[in-house]
């Protein structure tokens, strides 16, 4: 496994509410409390559950300590501010939208094929985020947010899978905003599956049915 699938396979730790919450209580850490790598982790784990909680505005260090059970000094040595560690579950969400992507369309021979793994890729990422989903996309147009700029970085990742991938299969080149208006329609359709509410099985048919005709009709007249 490459260290980039590594990371990304990070994103699908378990919860913290399914995390051990550090506790020391008084006096010297107890052996088994986590260090290092699993102690950094534990506490990506509550920036996470912070996050999907109460967006990037909304979350503190405060929180994250609160969630974790670690000292402001503990969560210092690891991150220099809340941002960083934002960044980093953030940038790993998208990473593995990118990887989930690419694993689904990998080998598929024709345009059908390919639109409909991209669309089961995107709704298993949804899943796998969970309440995540909420704030990144909320703040999409956030410049303030590290959501943005991941955003802007993975939807110019997946335009060039698409283009290079489509070419493969004897499609001319395409304009990359062609790519990335379509990628709007994947997002504004789909996630509302998922958030605020997760959504009857009926109704995300209905949404991924809906995707695939657009897409579909879009990509098969160029």
């Amino acid at each position: 496994m490459s260290p980039k699938s590594q990371e990304t396979q990070d994103a699908l730790r378990p919860p913290i509410s399914e995390v051990r919450k550090l506790n020391r209580g008084v006096g010297r850490p107890a052996s088994t409390d986590p260090k290092g790598d699993e102690l950094r982790e534990l506490i990506l784990a509550a920036a996470s559950q912070d996050y999907a909680e109460n967006g990037f505005h909304g979350s503190s260090v405060a929180h994250i300590l609160a969630i974790s059970g670690v000292s402001r000094p503990t969560f210092y040595r690891y991150f220099q501010n809340r941002r960083e560690a934002l960044d980093i579950i953030i940038g790993r969400a998208n990473d593995m939208l990118g990887e989930i992507v690419a694993r689904k369309i990998e080998g598929v021979e024709d345009l059908e094929g390919v639109v409909h793994a991209a669309i089961d890729a995107y709704f298993e990422w949804a899943r796998l985020c969970g309440p995540m989903v909420g704030p990144i996309y909320q703040e999409i147009g956030d410049a303030a947010s590290p959501a943005h700029e991941h955003r802007s970085r993975i939807v110019a990742e997946l335009a060039d899978l698409f283009e290079t991938t489509l070419v493969s299969l004897g499609r001319p080149p395409q304009d990359p905003l062609l790519y990335e208006a379509l990628l709007h329609v994947v997002e504004q359709t789909g996630h509302a599956a998922f958030w605020p509410e997760m959504k009857s099985s009926r109704e995300i048919s209905r949404r991924r049915e809906i995707i695939s005709r657009i897409l579909i009709a879009s990509l098969s007249h160029i």
